[in-house]
């Protein structure tokens, strides 16, 4: 396979040797034969050689993220694309400063540009400002970029990427009760919906209103529902029990975790695969292909990924680039097979990068919930031991002889019938337990 890739790049090197501004000529004839990937994979080419020359690149490329976003063209090299001198080559170095960590060059590029002719990148640059706004903690900056991005936005789910990150910014605000608000206006049927419910269960235990946290929780185990359940919603549902003095309750989630999951954490920590990007990728085309895991812990990563606007659009263009190429064969047109080849190497390398880092940042977010898990347990223990040594009768902290939960205000089994308008409101009428000083 990589043989024929090679072969395959030899024969484009050998076919468009010309200038530059030629190729760009060939280009529009793809256009003209519509064959639009096969044309931007040829533009795409030309500046990976860095041999652009034409007066007609700003306009190629404004078509080219409009036809295929500007992902393609982060695998391209800095000084390559320094050639351009166009502002979406300037926000494409943005990105690229973006995703090295590089934050303020990242911030500096991107303030400077208007992209008024390209809106289609309005909506990532403000998010994108968001975002290291709220990491340099500047987070009313942040608020302000974050609107900016829903309202540049052209696509609902582009909205509801942004709405969500303005809603989360307020929780670094602590303003929890606005933050809410925003929560409240996300319906049911919206992408965004079932991952705001985590979101949302953080603001009320954060309000102390541990009942309700724990009733958006609950709403995980509705069958329709299952696959957005994760460690951090069980880790976050330990905690709220905790709070409330309901010690039973908070081990038996906590050993419920232990049991379910620890073996699959060794597992991912004592296998050699988790250093492959390709391993990564391939468990995520499973997974797009409808196939479960024995690694639960992997399968979960692996899902809420799936659920993600970014991933799925790039996967589409694949799929895209991949009839493009079945056309271009069997029409016999020059060359194009090997372009598309090109381009789909380009998409796939981005790809595969930005999968590997998603789950290797999931995965240490896991390996930190597991620490915690440990001192959830040693708090049960210590607070156990308190109740003995003091001897005091009535609902002392961490005296279990107090501790008699129906389960009915705990849990919705959701074995019977329950209504789709009520998920997400369920609140439990779970007493305090925890004595006041």
């Amino acid at each position: 396979m990589k043989k024929n890739i090679l072969f395959t790049f030899l024969l484009i090197i050998l076919i468009f040797s010309n200038k530059s501004f030629a190729n760009l000529d060939k280009s529009y004839d793809y256009f003209s034969k519509n064959f639009p990937l096969a044309a931007i994979s040829l533009f795409l080419f030309s500046l990976e050689r860095g041999k652009i020359e034409s007066a007609q690149v700003p306009k190629m490329i404004k078509t080219s993220i409009e036809k295929v976003g500007f992902y393609p063209f982060v695998e391209i090299k800095e000084q390559n694309l320094k050639l351009i001198k166009t502002e979406e080559s300037e926000f494409i170095l943005a990105y690229q400063d973006f995703l090295r960590k590089k934050y303020e060059d990242s911030l500096k590029k991107l303030s400077s540009l208007k992209l008024s002719e390209n809106k289609k990148l309005l909506h990532k640059k403000y998010l994108m400002m968001g975002y290291i706004s709220a990491l340099n903690k500047n987070f009313k900056d942040a608020d302000l970029y974050y609107s900016l991005c829903e309202q540049e936005a052209i696509e609902e789910s582009q909205k509801q990427e942004c709405y969500l990150n303005k809603a989360r910014n307020f929780y670094a605000l602590q303003e929890y009760k606005k933050g809410l608000e925003f929560y409240s206006e996300i319906k049911i049927n919206q992408i965004t919906w079932p991952k705001s419910l985590l979101d949302e269960a953080w603001f009320y235990y954060s309000m102390g209103d541990y009942n309700r946290s724990i009733g958006k929780l609950i709403t995980y185990r509705a069958p329709i529902l299952s696959e957005y359940k994760n460690v951090e919603s069980l880790y976050l549902e330990t905690l709220s029990y905790l709070r409330l003095c309901h010690f039973d309750e908070a081990e038996r989630v906590k050993t419920n975790f232990i049991q379910f999951y620890e073996k699959e954490y060794q597992d991912i920590l004592n296998s050699s695969k988790t250093k492959d990007p390709q391993y990564f990728y391939t468990l995520f085309k499973q997974i797009k292909e409808g196939h479960t895991f024995d690694n639960k812990i992997l399968e979960e990563i692996a899902l809420n990924l799936s659920k993600t606007f970014q991933y799925n659009s790039l996967f589409d263009l694949l799929k895209e680039i991949s009839d493009e190429k079945s056309k271009a064969v069997s029409q016999n047109i020059k060359a194009a097979p090997g372009l598309l080849d090109f381009l789909h190497a380009k998409v796939e390398s981005f790809l595969k990068r930005q999968i590997y880092n998603y789950f290797i940042k999931s995965l240490n977010h896991v390996g930190k919930i597991f620490k915690n898990f440990s001192l959830i347990g040693l708090e049960v223990i210590r607070a156990q031991k308190s109740a003995l040594i003091s001897g005091i009768e009535g609902p002392v902290k961490g005296d279990m002889r107090n501790l008699n939960i129906e389960s009915y205000h705990l849990f919705w089994d959701f074995i019977h019938e329950f209504w789709l308008t009520e998920l997400g409101s369920y609140i439990p009428a779970l007493e305090n337990k925890c004595v006041k000083s």
